[in-house]
């Protein structure tokens, strides 16, 4: 991952390496954020069920690592699915 690129927004860092074949992500969050692995699980889910929204508009061929911010704890879901669509657009990796 440190070969590769890295897009910010207010809720999360994104980092993306180029791959063979279908995109893939994944999503951290740093002990850091959340404290429990209660709060982190929970986070981690609802990146993911935002994320899910997109995958039918996202190119092939990239493997990215969303990073969880401090400010996710206090965001709302509509909030992490713009935050979402906001960096996979700074990343051109929407089709």
């Amino acid at each position: 991952m440190d070969e590769g690129v890295v897009f910010h927004s207010p809720l999360f860092l994104l980092r993306l390496i180029k791959i063979t074949g279908k995109s893939r992500f994944s999503v951290t969050v740093p002990k850091k954020v959340a404290k429990t692995a209660v709060e982190r699980n929970k986070t981690r889910r609802c990146v993911y069920s935002s994320l899910s929204k997109h995958f039918d508009t996202i190119l092939p061929g990239f493997y990215g690592v969303f990073i969880a911010k401090n400010t996710i704890l206090t965001a709302n879901l509509v909030k992490i699915d713009s935050d979402i669509k906001e960096v996979l657009g700074k990343s051109r990796i929407l089709k």
